[in-house]
């Protein structure tokens, strides 16, 4: 039973998205991977003020009041999580950062104006060009303006796998005051690629949502079909993120480069509560002003859920079993937990403990002289260094550990750490004993195997053992100068492994001399099939060299712009040399030719 509930439930990340930010303001985001991360940071900022009992605008209002006019939201959240919802390779840094550094740069900006009944609206925008619009149009009714960045102060550590960051205040509002929301899984995002169709799905699933749940009270005629209200056109196409001097305004161009290709990304993804049957046009003349969408319920769907910082699909149905099964499993351990508990009583070793606790004159001489006078009891299985193995006390009142018997100087260590943590006495768990001896054969050894011809050496640090029954390995990867190298094996595979007490300088030196040209082979076998790119990156090169001389040209020489720019310069221009004296089949050593291809192999992989 305990190895069944060690599996972790499948998490829907999903959390209460203010309407306000679903339809229009932060859909102009450049890439889907920056309106991805947004919505991360907006859920674990939601988590966040859960942790800090602020549910309510009121609660937020008394920060707000007591000085705290630049409350912020801290974030921090494991990279491995990072990377699984925004669906890029951890090998591919360069992206989260350059996702993170664009959405940083990015200013949330916001325009109070005046209504014709005297009320106030307010205007949500991250685009310069409309908030200069909005202005120029409204003058005297402006009542406000106001700019804020998105997030304050990112910070990746891929040592520590953790990305660092403060939501700014104008964001918190949007997370704390959403009386008007939509409760989105953002796990869904993953399997959309488009910016588009991301938009295009938040948009529909709140209609969606709204619908069926006044069909599910019987506010309304239940039907197999869901109609959306109708759109105007120009309205629509700024919800998702279209600008407004955008060359496809025409509908013809919407519909075919827009439209088409975000429903159809919806219907195949197979991770959506609905399917877009049809979407239904309203003309004025001859020209399409407004658009509806017809959605159908899915009986059975794929729900994106993370499990142990992976991404996995589970049927909704599947899943509601799943938790169902958890809950009997919890309720039968607590059951188990209550017949096995022991009350003081009638359980001599729980009255020691609770004379350790509770008796402020109770001494060291005291227990051992009250253990002495036991026979035949059990104390505990979870000993520090004995943990699986049953200490105890035989029938002539000695120390034992798996019914054999201790020497004295181990006995009077024994007695003296129970003393020192009572909560050890009358404490039992179920030990999974085949994971209990491969951790006592690796712990604090070095683990040297083959994986994808190359060779590994991890200074085993610790063990866990995954949800599907596998062990995963924990520890500084040596070859590499890895810091905390995580890697995943089957039982039966770590128990033929036989490792060593140390690596030898020799040895890592021949495993590393043995990596190097491993990857320079297979570097050079890359090579040869994509050579008629290389003439391509070479200009790529070239070009980017040239640029970056012009800009030079106008940068003060004593900048750190000036300074940064030109040891670019410098490396481009080394990549080109070097690249042409190898095209030509030069010798450039192997340290140089090794470089040299890895650039090129990242620039045809992009």
């Amino acid at each position: 039973m305990k190895g069944l509930l060690r599996k972790k439930m499948p998490k829907i990340v999903e959390f209460n998205k203010e309407n306000s930010l679903i339809f229009v303001v932060f859909n102009k985001l450049p890439s889907s991977t920056q309106r991805k991360l947004l919505d991360i940071l907006l859920f674990f900022g939601k988590l966040h003020m859960q942790k800090m009992k602020i549910e309510n605008p009121e609660e937020y209002a008394f920060l707000e009041k007591r000085n705290f006019t630049s409350f912020v939201i801290p974030l921090k959240i494991n990279l491995d999580t990072l990377f699984a919802i925004l669906g890029i390779q951890k090998n591919h840094k360069e992206q989260l950062v350059k996702a993170i550094d664009h959405l940083e740069e990015i200013n949330y900006q916001r325009i109070d104006v005046l209504n014709g009944a005297g009320g106030v609206e307010a205007a949500h925008l991250i685009d310069n060009n409309e908030v200069q619009e909005i202005l120029k149009k409204y003058g005297d009714k402006i009542k406000s303006w106001e700019k804020n960045r998105i997030i304050i102060e990112p910070k990746i550590d891929f040592n520590d796998d953790v990305f660092v960051c403060c939501l700014s205040p104008a964001i918190t509002k949007f997370i704390i005051k959403n009386e008007k929301y939509t409760k989105i899984n953002i796990l869904v995002h993953t399997f959309l690629k488009s910016t588009y169709t991301i938009n295009l799905y938040d948009i529909l699933v709140a209609k969606f949502k709204a619908q069926k749940e006044m069909m599910d009270k019987g506010k309304i005629t239940k039907n197999d079909l869901i109609q959306t209200a109708y759109f105007k056109l120009e309205e629509l196409q700024d919800m998702l993120g279209l600008k407004k001097d955008h060359s496809w305004r025409p509908f013809k161009d919407f519909n075919k480069f827009i439209l088409k290709p975000s429903v159809k990304e919806i219907n195949e993804s197979g991770v959506t509560e609905f399917e877009i049957v049809e979407v239904l046009r309203k003309k004025k003349g001859r020209k399409i002003v407004e658009l509806a969408f017809l959605l159908k319920p899915k009986e059975s769907f794929n729900i994106p859920t993370l499990v142990n910082e992976q991404i996995i699909l589970t049927k909704e149905t599947e899943l509601i079993k799943l938790r169902e099964e958890m809950e009997k499993l919890k309720n039968m351990e607590q059951q188990e937990n209550e017949k096995k508990e022991f009350h003081t009583d009638n359980n001599p070793i729980i009255k020691l403990k609770e004379n350790i606790l509770h008796n402020k004159n109770y001494t060291f001489g005291d227990f051992v002289k009250d253990l002495r006078k036991l026979k035949n009891v059990e104390i505990t299985n979870v000993f520090p260094g004995k943990k699986g193995r049953i200490v105890s006390i035989n029938e002539l009142g000695l120390l034992e550990v798996d019914n054999e018997e201790i020497d004295n100087i181990q006995a009077n260590l024994i007695r003296r750490i129970l003393f020192q943590n009572p909560d050890l006495l009358g404490k039992f768990e179920e030990i999974d004993e085949e994971f209990e001896l491969l951790n006592s054969k690796l712990l604090n050894k070095v683990l040297v195997f083959k994986f994808k011809n190359y060779y590994y050496a991890i200074g085993v640090k610790k063990l866990e053992k995954t949800d599907d029954g596998r062990i995963k390995i924990i520890g500084d990867e040596l070859l590499r100068n890895m810091k905390d190298f995580e890697i995943v094996f089957n039982i039966e595979y770590l128990k033929e492994m036989h490792p060593k007490e140390q690596l030898s300088t020799e040895d890592k030196d021949d495993y590393i001399n043995y990596n190097n040209q491993m990857e320079l082979s297979e570097l050079e076998e890359f090579y040869e099939k994509n050579k008629d790119k290389f003439k391509e990156w070479l200009y790529y090169l070239e070009k980017e060299s040239f640029d970056l001389s012009n800009e030079l040209i106008n940068i003060d020489e004593s900048s750190k712009e000036f300074i940064e720019k030109a040891k670019r310069l410098e490396t481009l221009d080394n990549y080109y040399i070097k690249g042409n004296e190898l095209l030509n089949g030069e010798n450039i050593g192997a340290v140089y030719e090794k470089m040299i291809l890895k650039k090129f192999k990242e620039f045809v992989e992009k």
